[in-house]
């Protein structure tokens, strides 16, 4: 009987746990919806994304006077499907979010851990890059790279990627400072273990909880970058269907044709509150200190 109760009581704490409750189902269904999109365009974009038709731009959405359900966004300014565009739109923000942050994130997580653990000289030339590198103004630094290089999705991933490492350094390195001096690293080290060892067996886990919540938190910031960059045609060259190309070319024609930018401006919009409401709440799950008792 009491091994039935003290079991009845785990379940009622557990179901009491607000990160159980607070579970971000909508952002989580957008979110995947937005993946799957993403990966297979071919298969469920119902148009060419850069196929022109001027007999049929400026088509309105399927629900309002005059619109056609073949183009359930309407069409552009050249009649093309802004469905079409939108969903090839969202690969080229996905994939550019995830190879910035792959770059970004071993760049800044390999140097984050160099600098926390062994501290001294390192730490303070590999801070004072980071800080460097934090104060320089990302679009300006994609705009040379677009100058010397072209504008093209590499660019955009090189430019954020170079950027966006000191971000994960400078939080890497504090968990790091702190982990470095508990008990269990301490015993490693009298047990003979190399340094090598100690950074990826011991601390290197130990932080990976506040990466998964870091990347998740700077999607939206990337998505954000590269959409800025594409509208300032530093990014994503076109004709490739880019949200931030599309709100560029669609701020023209707000008045006449309110779809084409209002469009891929809620699509951005709700991409990046959803990953930041993903985070939040991962950030809630993974963090002990942050969990009711």
């Amino acid at each position: 009987m009491k091994e039935i109760t003290n079991f009845r009581f785990r379940i009622a704490r557990i179901c009491r746990i607000s990160y159980f409750r607070k579970i971000p189902v909508l952002p989580l269904l957008f979110l995947t919806l937005l993946v799957i999109t993403s990966a297979f365009p071919s298969y469920l974009a119902p148009h060419d994304p850069n196929e022109q038709s001027l007999g049929r731009r400026f088509l309105p959405p399927c629900w309002q006077e005059g619109g056609n359900k073949n183009y359930y966004f309407g069409t552009d300014n050249l009649g093309r499907d802004l469905l079409s565009r939108m969903i090839y739109g969202s690969r080229v923000s996905l994939l550019v979010a995830l190879l910035s942050l792959i770059l970004g994130g071993l760049i800044g997580t390999t140097v984050g851990l160099i600098s926390g653990f062994y501290g001294g000289r390192t730490d303070t030339i590999l801070m004072r890059l980071a800080d460097s590198t934090m104060a320089f103004p990302i679009i300006l630094f994609a705009f040379l790279m677009s100058v010397s290089l072209g504008p093209s999705m590499k660019t955009v991933v090189i430019a954020v990627g170079i950027v966006i490492w000191a971000r994960f350094a400078r939080i890497i390195r504090g968990e790091v400072l702190s982990l470095k001096e508990r008990d269990f690293i301490k015993l490693a080290r009298v047990a003979g273990c190399s340094t090598f060892r100690i950074i990826v067996a011991h601390i290197f886990p130990n932080v990976v909880n506040t990466l998964v919540v870091l990347l998740t938190l700077q999607v939206g910031w990337v998505i954000i970058v590269e959409a800025s960059l594409s509208f300032l045609g530093a990014g994503i060259p076109l004709p490739t269907a880019a949200w931030g190309s599309m709100i560029a070319e669609g701020r023209q024609y707000i008045v006449r044709a309110w779809w084409v930018i209002t469009i891929p401006g809620a699509f951005l919009m709700l991409t990046v509150l959803s990953f930041n409401w993903l985070g939040d709440w991962l950030r809630d799950l993974l963090d002990p200190k942050l969990r009711p008792l």
